[in-house]
């Protein structure tokens, strides 16, 4: 009997564990800008997507439930903190952060409130991911979450092959929740975000969101987009049109596999000016 008392101690469990049923798995949240009409006050339009597999996928010998294959509730509050608590009062499961793939936050709110303090929610809850893409919506950030991507998939799951580097576009900027909070730690360093907006079929990705101070400030364009690229040597493989040097005037389609660059700060009679060299 001490024998089997003393190996009960060396035996390991699970603590605080929850049942998968049990919970509401949070894929994407979404950020917009709203107003209190009453208080005249701005608040958050905070809208998750949660997947329904009932509706991904039938049994055996049976095809997919009908009607999308995912809900999008939302709530409007005046913290993150705030509205995720009210959300939670929507279900009868946990929500749970940790499998959000995507956090969108509209042009609205990054202006008004800031990345900083949108995030600030995120980099503090250690069940969330820091490989969670962030991305800058050139509109509503809501309208990304309901619109259906055409492969059958989820938006959220959609967006993230978009924002990866599978995606074969070098106008295309890659970040994270990780990436983001290591280059707000360096001085004298602003960073910047994909920009995403919504087409009439499906989303589309290019260029990025400008911050100063953790506010929006504007967009870069396409091609400025992949000079970014090249200039923090994260090119992604991509063609080119460039001018035929043996027909001028004729266009040709060049691919490029690799690209590296080199910069460094120079002075040149009394002003400071960047040399880079591709």
């Amino acid at each position: 009997m001490i024998l089997i008392l003393c190996l009960l101690l060396t035996q390991t469990g699970c603590w605080g564990g929850r049942e998968l049923n049990a919970r509401a798995f949070v894929t994407a949240i979404a950020f917009d800008l709203t107003k209190d009409e009453e208080l005249q006050e701005e608040q958050y339009l905070i809208s998750i997507q949660l997947p329904v597999p009932e509706r991904m996928a039938g049994g055996e010998g049976q095809g997919a439930g009908e009607g999308k294959p995912f809900v999008v509730l939302g709530s409007t509050a005046k913290t993150v903190i705030t509205g995720i608590l009210q959300l939670q009062r929507q279900l009868d499961r946990k929500l749970f952060l940790g499998h959000t793939h995507l956090i969108l936050i509209s042009e609205e709110v990054a202006t008004a409130f800031g990345v900083n303090q949108v995030i600030d929610y995120f980099l503090r809850d250690f069940s969330i991911q820091r490989m969670t893409r962030l991305a800058v919506v050139d509109g509503k950030a809501r309208d990304i979450l309901e619109l259906e991507p055409p492969m059958g998939q989820t938006p959220s799951a959609y967006i993230l092959n978009l924002l990866s580097p599978q995606s074969g576009s070098s106008f295309t900027y890659i970040t994270d929740l990780g990436k983001l909070q290591v280059l707000q730690s360096l001085e004298g360093i602003d960073p910047v975000l994909p920009r995403l907006s919504k087409g009439q079929e499906t989303e589309l990705t290019g260029g990025v969101a400008v911050l100063k101070n953790g506010y929006f400030r504007g967009w870069l364009g396409n091609f400025e987009t992949r000079g970014l690229n090249i200039l923090h040597n994260e090119f992604v493989e991509s063609e080119y049109e460039v001018e035929c040097p043996l027909h001028p005037g004729d266009q040709i389609v060049v691919g490029v596999n690799e690209l590296r660059s080199v910069y460094r700060l120079e002075e040149a009679g009394g002003t400071p000016r960047v040399k880079i060299m591709v």
